[in-house]
């Protein structure tokens, strides 16, 4: 959590709030705010206003990067357990431990984006 804050994650973090608003409103024409497949990461940034102002701050930041984490480990945990009824025990303890440690996984789960949850 203690990532440094990107220019990225400023924007999720409006598209999430913009997102949430026109949901509450009921303006669901409203909810397309990016030209790309950003939806999980919206919601997952969204929750944020449920605890917190929607206003972009270091304590949404921290509770975006919660929810996203929390979703990749809900990911890691499916996915694991879809392996070992593909494979076996073996190949699903490998895998999981293969996505839990990348380096690339672990760097970015870490941001509010949608790359780890892509990669999910």
């Amino acid at each position: 959590m203690g990532a440094h804050w990107t220019s990225d994650e400023t924007g999720w973090l409006t598209h999430s709030t913009v997102f949430m608003a026109a949901v509450d409103m009921g303006a669901f024409s409203e909810t397309l705010v990016t030209f790309h497949p950003g939806v999980i990461t919206m919601w997952l940034a969204a929750l944020r206003t449920f605890f917190t102002e929607p206003h972009i701050s270091v304590q949404g930041l921290a509770l975006a990067r919660w929810f996203i984490g929390i979703a990749l480990l809900m990911g890691i945990g499916v996915a694991s357990v879809l392996l070992y009824r593909l494979f076996g025990r073996w190949v699903a303890v490998i895998g999981a431990a293969f996505l839990s440690f990348s380096p690339l996984f672990l760097a970015q789960s870490r941001r509010v984006h949608t790359d780890a949850l892509a990669a999910m």
